[in-house]
C-alpha cells in the first residue's frame, strides 16, 4: 500500500513540475528602451540618435528627407547655410508613454520653442513597430525613421 501511494504521489509531482514549473515564461514584449541609430543608405548627413530610458526619451535627427546640408567653407558658413543647417535638425526629450502601438512623447525641453512652451499639453503621437533589433517609428505626418537598436 506503501508503494502505490508513494507512486501517486511521485506521479503528481512530475504532473506539477511538467505542467507548472517548466512552462516556459511567456516571452517578453520587446520595448522601445536602449538607444537607437537612424540607418540609411548615406548616413554621413541623415544621422538620428534616440534615447529611451523607462519613462523618459532624448531624440536628435536630422531630416530624413532632405538631409542636413554640409556648409560650403567651414571657417566662414554663410547665415543662410547656418540657418538651413539649423531647420534640418531636430531635437528635443522629455517623458512618454505607450498606448498600444502608439509612443506618445511630451516635449520636456525642444529646440523649437513653441513646442516647448506648449509643456505639459504638448502630446505628439508616433506609431511604432518593433522587429528585433530593427525598429520604425512613425510620426504623426507621415515621417518614418528606420532605426536599429545599439549597445
Amino acid at each position: 500500500m506503501r508503494t502505490k501511494s508513494g507512486l501517486i504521489a511521485f506521479a503528481a509531482l512530475a504532473v506539477a513540475v511538467t505542467v507548472g514549473w517548466n512552462m516556459a515564461p511567456a516571452p517578453q514584449e520587446v520595448g522601445v528602451q536602449g538607444a537607437w541609430v537612424v540607418t540609411s543608405e548615406d548616413d554621413s548627413h541623415q544621422r538620428g540618435f534616440f534615447l529611451f530610458t523607462e519613462s523618459h526619451y532624448s531624440i536628435m535627427h536630422v531630416d530624413p528627407e532632405n538631409g542636413r546640408p554640409v556648409y560650403a567653407s567651414e571657417e566662414e558658413p554663410t547665415d543662410g547655410e547656418i540657418l538651413e543647417a539649423y531647420n534640418t535638425f531636430t531635437a528635443n526629450s522629455g517623458r512618454y508613454r505607450m498606448e498600444g502601438d502608439q509612443f506618445i512623447r511630451e516635449a520636456y525641453m525642444a529646440k523649437h520653442p513653441p513646442y516647448m512652451a506648449e509643456w505639459p499639453d504638448n502630446d505628439e503621437p508616433s506609431t511604432v513597430k518593433i522587429d528585433g533589433d530593427m525598429m520604425t517609428l512613425t510620426y504623426s505626418n507621415g515621417i518614418e525613421f528606420t532605426l536599429r537598436r545599439v549597445e
